[in-house]
């Protein structure tokens, strides 16, 4: 119903909400991997035949065929209509944003954004001083690249996921519920607003980006983690290169502190003491240890973003 008709059942409750966001993104994710299945390009045969060895695909993102290009628009689409009634109950309920809310903003991150080699990439950056065996290097080398090729070559959706980045950025600050997921919502947002920073204050990726459209976007400028109408999404996903973007606490995203900031900021929102962690001092531990976790694994993500502002 939701592929096909762009609708859903009526009386759906919000755990039912919750199922189907992770069976799009399950269902997206078997696509993207059986479109790099070699057999899908094979016809069998009766015989023995000898066997291609194809070269490892470098992208677990992008994918490799028109048709499942198509799988992952329409998957956003089905989240989009699962949106729909969840923002028609925010309205009723005068602006506050239920869970649904962030399960549906951290799965267009999942599907749209090659999560993997960002947190790889992050890793690498956040370890550069110490030593690293030659397959770590390799491995954030490779990483880099793959995250570099993502904001060049995929730039519309990597602007809708900064886009996704900011709202939930909104969410934890206003309507947490210290619920399992928001950890690794706020840690791999970070990471993605982290990552895109990075690259795009290489030559090549600015340059790259820059010939693609001469109009000239109508606001010049957008805050990512405020309300944003359709219209201003959509101008910021086709011209966003051309727009000056901000957030709260970090400024704009094209200063070249951003990418530090920007690691503060996720560290801010992990401890839930924005006052406390954002005049910490980054390069003592024990700031780590003065706060009380809900779930545990925000210390580890604290760490490594501790390590991410230390090395800008």
């Amino acid at each position: 119903m939701m592929y096909v008709e762009k609708r859903l059942p009526t009386g759906l409750g919000e755990f039912s909400m919750g199922l189907l966001v992770t069976t799009i993104y399950r269902h997206t994710v078997d696509i993207l991997a059986r479109d790099r299945i070699q057999l899908n390009s094979w016809t069998p045969t009766s015989t023995p035949q000898r066997r291609n060895v194809m070269p490892p695909v470098q992208q677990d993102w992008l994918p490799t065929t028109r048709l499942a290009t198509k799988w992952r628009n329409s998957a956003c689409d089905c989240l989009d209509v699962l949106h729909w009634p969840a923002n028609s109950k925010v309205a009723r309920h005068s602006g506050f944003e239920h869970h649904t809310i962030l399960q549906l903003h951290l799965a267009r991150l999942i599907i749209l954004a090659p999560t993997s080699a960002i947190q790889k990439f992050a890793s690498g950056s956040a370890s550069i001083e110490n030593i690293q065996s030659d397959r770590d290097s390799q491995s954030s080398a490779t990483a880099r690249i793959q995250v570099l090729q993502w904001v060049i070559r995929d730039h519309c959706k990597a602007r809708l996921c900064l886009v996704h980045c900011g709202a939930l950025f909104w969410h934890i600050r206003r309507y947490s519920c210290s619920s399992l997921l928001e950890p690794y919502a706020v840690y791999i947002a970070t990471l993605v607003l982290w990552a895109f920073c990075i690259c795009m204050q290489l030559p090549e990726a600015a340059e790259a980006i820059a010939s693609e459209s001469d109009e000239e976007p109508e606001p010049s400028f957008l805050h990512l983690d405020r309300p944003l109408d359709d219209e201003l999404v959509q101008t910021y996903v086709r011209m966003g290169h051309k727009m000056s973007a901000y957030i709260a606490n970090v400024g704009s995203l094209e200063h070249e502190a951003a990418p530090m900031r920007i690691a503060r900021e996720g560290i801010s929102l992990l401890a839930k003491d924005t006052e406390h962690a954002s005049g910490s001092d980054y390069s003592s531990p024990s700031v780590a240890k003065d706060v009380c976790y809900t779930w545990g694994i925000e210390r580890s993500y604290i760490s490594l973003l501790h390590l991410l502002a230390k090395a800008q």
